[in-house]
This record gives structure tokens, sequence and C-alpha cells, in this order.
């Protein structure tokens, strides 16, 4: 029976579910340097709230680690960590060489060492090869082999790895074939073979590209029908009644994928002397939104309000359901409203106060909001939030207030007789 070892570098929202996964049928090593991190697994905890105990249980070959070492006997080494991007948006490989440099002490012959992080069309082959080469002393092509299978985990989303179709690419056909072999063990969907490494490393890119264009372009109507005093819901849901239109709603675009993977592709195609407009330009868009949603705050604010006005400012991360605030649009707005007002509560039931405090913002608790508030604002709707506060939105406010629901999420008729704001 076919019982590889398996190492995967990284524990967080994409190594994790693999980890447990490949940790139900091999001996599984996860490696996580963040000691903070280590402890709550140890303790069968995911810190991104996602995978419950039953799961973690299941893997009774999975072992968790900061020690680098314990990849010295593995078959397939899987690196999972984050690439994110800098200062001025240009990808940030440094977790990422010293990831390789730490690994490539301890290849053994005849591993395959596995890609998973967002990549740049080309990184694999310019940057990860020669350093893994480098710094192991080890032949390519003979002692080891180099893999890309891009990631497609969806935070929030129930539907699990197992489930979403896998791309698999290699450097060599033998490498892919084991590569493919190793992800059909435990992927129930489709594992599709990808002709070269380049392509799926596009592939990866370019699905969150369209799906920050798309969102992009929601946003440029909505800023559009505001101006042509159109209802943007109205206009989205009677356009969907076409066959072949795909409905996507205004918001904001954060996180750690659509809202940096754009970055990787347009850096790539710069260095090729290509401008990239549109995505470039879907970029501008749906960073300006932040901008465009704090003008449109303040004009309700000056219309309606005095200054001394109270403000209910509901969800903080980059996505509803996900307790993950990493590069959140939520949490920029908060922090530029609380510099112009005083009279600001923030809640979110999935941040707890040790992040809060990174952003230098203090919390609320559901049960402890009391008062009544002159704007609310609805930036990240979290089940939670709509049901234990929207659907009871006449307790926090009166007549007189103001809804604005950044996502259009809410149901008319579940919001009282209040003035609502739709994105």
């Amino acid at each position: 029976m076919y019982k590889p070892k398996i190492s995967i570098i990284g524990a967080g929202y994409v190594g994790l579910p693999l980890a447990l996964e490949f940790g139900k049928k091999f001996q599984t090593n996860s490696i996580e340097i963040s000691k903070k991190r280590l402890l709550l697994l140890d303790n069968k905890i995911d810190p991104g709230g996602e995978i419950k105990l039953n799961e973690f249980n299941k893997s009774k070959f999975l072992k968790f680690s900061n020690s680098f070492k314990s990849i010295s006997d593995s078959d397939f080494i899987i690196i999972t960590i984050p690439t994110p991007i800098n200062g001025v948006n240009k990808p940030d490989l440094r977790g990422l060489r010293v990831c390789i440099k730490q690994i490539s002490r301890y290849i053994k012959k005849n591993s395959i060492i596995i890609f998973e992080s967002t990549f740049f069309p080309g990184l694999t082959d310019e940057i990860c090869i020669p350093l893994l080469k480098k710094y192991s002393k080890l032949n390519f092509g003979k002692d080891f082999y180099v893999g890309y299978s891009p990631e497609r985990i969806n935070p929030g989303d129930k539907k699990k790895l197992i489930n979403i179709n896998k791309l698999v690419s290699a450097s060599h056909p033998f490498a892919l074939r084991k590569v493919y072999t190793l992800y059909k063990q435990i992927i129930k969907a489709k594992v599709i073979k990808v002709k070269t490494i380049k392509v799926a490393e596009t592939a990866k890119v370019f699905e969150n590209v369209q799906r920050d264009t798309n969102i992009a372009l929601a946003n440029e109507l909505s800023m559009m029908t505001k101006k042509l005093n159109i209802n943007t819901l109205d206009v989205i849901n009677a356009a969907s009644t076409k066959w072949n239109f795909v409905k996507y709603v205004p918001g904001l675009v954060g996180g750690h994928c659509i809202s940096i993977d754009p970055y990787y592709l347009t850096y790539k195609s710069k260095m090729a002397g290509f401008d990239a407009r549109i995505i470039n330009l879907a970029r501008k868009i749906n960073n300006g939104i932040v901008n465009f949603l704090i003008k449109e705050i303040k004009k309700i604010i000056n219309k309606k309000f005095n200054s001394k006005l109270k403000i209910l400012i509901l969800g903080l991360s980059y996505k509803e359901n996900v307790a993950d605030f990493r590069n959140s649009k939520a949490v920029e707005i908060a922090k530029k409203l609380k510099s112009k007002y005083s009279n600001i509560t923030f809640c979110d039931p999935l941040m707890n106060n040790s992040v809060a405090k990174e952003y230098d913002l203090k919390l609320k608790d559901i049960k402890s909001i009391k008062k009544k508030y002159d704007l609310v604002l609805l930036l990240v709707p979290h089940k939670i939030i709509i049901s234990k506060i929207m659907n009871n939105i006449e307790k926090y406010t009166n007549h007189n207030s103001v809804i604005m629901d950044i996502k259009s999420s809410l149901k008319l008729s579940n919001v009282a007789k209040r003035d609502i704001w739709m994105l």
C-alpha cells in the first residue's frame, strides 16, 4: 500500500486542513514556528476557529512540531506559508526564502517539494529551485523534484478541502505522477494535471484576479448609481434575471488572497514590459472604496446629525463569518472614523481583545450594547451580528437613525422602518 511520509510547512488556514486530511492516512508532520499557534494546535484548537475538535481526533498520524529536523525522512514536503506584499505592493518573499533555506538542510534524496503558496508566474523555476539547489547541495531532477499545487481554501466556506477540485503540476513527468497520486489519496473531487508549473502558478493568481475585477465592476456601478439616484441592488437583481449574468455585489475587498494575488501577476507582467491595465484599475477601484465610503458616511452625518452623534460599527474582519483581520478594509474604515469621531462603539464577536489592541480598538460585547445609536455601520455581516443585532435593530436605534449596510445583506423587512443606505 502507498504510504508516503509527509511534512507540511505552515499550519495556517491552508496548511492545517491539508495536514489534518493527510494525517488521517499517513505519517504527517505539521511544522509551525509560532509557539503561540503551536500551543493551541497541540491542544487541538484551531487558531482560526474553523476546524472542530472531532477533525483533530480523526488525524491519528498527525504530529505538530516547530522543528524542521522532522522533515528529514519525508517523501513529500508541502510548503503553505504566506506570500504577502510589501508596502509598495510588490511580492514580499522574505519568509519564503527563509523557509527554503531551513528545509534545504534536511531534504532527503528522491523527495518532492510541493509549493501551495501564491506565486507569480515563474517564481518556482526562477527563485525556489535555484535556492533549493544552492542550500541543499543536491542535484535537481536527480536527487529531488519540485511540484506546485495552488490552494483553493475559502475561509468561512463549509465546503471541505477534499471536495474542491485540485490542480497539480511538477518539474518532471515522474514527479507529476507522484504528486497526482499523493493528492488523489485525500481529494474526492477532481485532481487535474496541469501541463507546466507556470500554467498552474498563473491559474492560481488569475482565479482571484477575476473575482477582484468583478467586485470592482460592482463597486464602480454602486458609485455611479449613487450619482444617478438609482438603487444599486435593484439594478443587480434585475440584471440577474438574464441567463448568463454572474451576480456580484459591491463590497470591501481585503484579506490575504483577492486583494494580494493581483499584485503578484502585475509585478511579473511589468517585468515583461506589459501594462496590465484592467487588473491595475480593478485594484485601484477596490482600494478606493474605503475613501468613497468615508465620504458617504460624512455626508450622512453632516446632513442629519451633529458631531456628538453615537455610532455603532459592526464587523471588523476581512469577510463575514471569518475570524481573520489581516488586511481588513473594515478595520481601515473603523480607524479612520475613530480619528474623527469620539463616540463610537466597536463590535465584532469574532475578534478577541488581544487582536483589538493591535489595531488600537476597544471592543464591546453584543450583550453589553444597551443604548440607542444614531448611525449603525454594518461593515461585515457576520451571522451572529445579523441574528443578535440587526434582527432586533429597533432596540439599538430610533426612528431618526440611519443604517448603512455596506454589503447589501439585510432584508428590509427585518430592519423596522429605518433609513437604510446600501452600497
